[in-house]
C-alpha cells in the first residue's frame, strides 16, 4: 500500500511540474509578444 501511495505522489508531482512548465512557457511567450508590440 505504501508503494502505491508513493507512486501516486510522484505522478502528482510530475503532472504539477509539467503544468508549471507549460504555465511559465505560455506566460513568457505572452510577455515576449506584448513587448514586441510595444517596442514596434
Amino acid at each position: 500500500e505504501y508503494q502505491i501511495q508513493k507512486s501516486n505522489v510522484s505522478i502528482i508531482f510530475t503532472l504539477a511540474f509539467i503544468f508549471l512548465h507549460y504555465l511559465v512557457d505560455s506566460i513568457s511567450n505572452s510577455i515576449a509578444y506584448v513587448l514586441s508590440i510595444i517596442l514596434k
